[in-house]
């Protein structure tokens, strides 16, 4: 992540390696603000995109697949790192699309043109009222 210039794209080889540990790292920021998720976890994570948005910085667009029921939820997840490269510096995590205080769930299929529907719903991420929303730290600019 941190070779690609910033403003730039990771490539699908390294998409790849990084949904395994998004899998788990999401399910753990959700846990500490929303108890729910004691009991719900990620199946995987199909980004759209990953950019890298600062020296220590990146951010995720994409879709979440939740390991109870296999539907697929939006996801936002941006952070930095302070300046050791170890510790998170800052974060905001924000998952599903809240209608009518419900969690929106669209059935993951192996459609491949239902999943890019899916995909690109997430692109305007502006008309997303997100369901959860986590955040911490301080962005350094």
């Amino acid at each position: 992540m941190w070779q690609v210039p910033i403003g730039g794209e990771l490539e699908d080889e390294a998409l790849a390696q990084d949904q395994i540990g998004l899998s788990w790292f999401i399910p753990g920021v959700l846990r500490e603000v929303h108890p729910e998720w004691k009991y719900e976890s990620l199946d995987g994570v199909l980004p759209l995109v990953v950019r890298r948005t600062g020296p220590l910085e990146m951010e995720l667009i994409g879709n979440a697949i939740l390991i109870t029921d296999q539907t697929v939820v939006p996801v936002h997840l941006q952070l930095q790192l302070d300046e050791s490269a170890e510790r998170i510096r800052w974060l905001e995590c924000r998952l599903g699309e809240n209608v009518d205080g419900q969690l929106k769930r669209v059935p993951y299929s192996s459609d491949a043109w239902q999943v890019r529907r899916a995909m690109e719903a997430v692109r305007n991420l502006d008309a997303i009222d997100w369901f959860y929303a986590v955040g911490y730290g301080t962005k350094r600019h």
